[in-house]
């Protein structure tokens, strides 16, 4: 197992235990390459509680930078996770881009399989808490509004050479037995809040990424992961294009 991160500081990709497809690339983790059929799981132990406040900031790319090949694009998603792992069997049988059974999921699917099944989520114990999906005319491939918000916000559609990555922050503030999930992607061009009942996390809690891609493909690839106290404005938002 990976050594244990307290909360406050950058976690190196290579902190990062890896499962599936996931792959370390340079300073960033590809929980995807452009291949059908993967999935892929990228976890860290981390020292947090359910009575903890926990934030975690991390920029993703999502898309298909310099893909010359003949396989349709855009799917299937990739969700960050606090909670169970260490390795694709914390899925608990759900896709990657539903996120980990046990703890809180938040997503990024691309990729509508059937209807109001794109856009952005938030799970907790493999429950949707937060839907916000891609509905309008447009877009591509089986239903994949990549024209249509909030899909459009963190997708890099075709094959530009250009990769855009967008910077996330998580936070969950516990309170009462239960906690809030506060999202923030680039600096408030999307935000999200998801309240949560009753909050537990295991006892060996876990800060890891899934993806998954099908018949239609896109790299899901992270950077830049730092963890904090959830205390608001302690971690920078930022997008950036390379």
């Amino acid at each position: 197992m990976s050594t244990v991160q307290s909360l406050g500081n950058s976690v190196a990709a290579s902190a990062f235990a890896l499962d599936g497809s996931a792959q370390m690339n340079g300073d960033r983790l590809d929980i995807t390459q452009m291949q059908n059929s993967q999935m892929g799981f990228a976890s860290v132990p981390v020292d947090a509680a359910a009575t903890d406040p926990f934030s975690a900031s991390f920029e993703i790319y999502i898309g298909a930078a310099g893909y010359d090949g003949d396989v349709t694009l855009g799917a299937d998603g990739l969700c960050m996770n606090l909670g169970g792992g260490p390795g694709l069997a914390a899925l608990g049988g759900r896709v990657g881009e539903d996120g980990v059974n046990v703890g809180v999921a938040v997503c990024f699917d691309e990729y509508a399989n059937s209807n109001h099944e794109h856009g952005f989520f938030i799970h907790y114990n493999g429950e949707e808490i937060f839907g916000d999906v891609s509905e309008c005319g447009g877009g591509w491939g089986n239903g994949n509004l990549v024209e249509c918000a909030p899909v459009s916000l963190f997708v890099t559609p075709g094959t530009s050479a250009t990769e855009e990555w967008h910077g996330v922050t998580v936070t969950i503030k516990p309170s009462g037995g239960g906690a809030q999930v506060s999202v923030n992607m680039d600096s408030g061009a999307y935000t999200a809040v998801a309240d949560i009942a009753a909050y537990a996390l295991p006892s060996d809690a876990f800060l890891s990424f899934s993806a998954r891609t099908g018949g239609a493909i896109n790299y899901h690839s992270v950077r830049n992961v730092r963890t904090g106290g959830g205390q608001d404005g302690d971690l920078t938002d930022r997008k950036s294009v390379v």
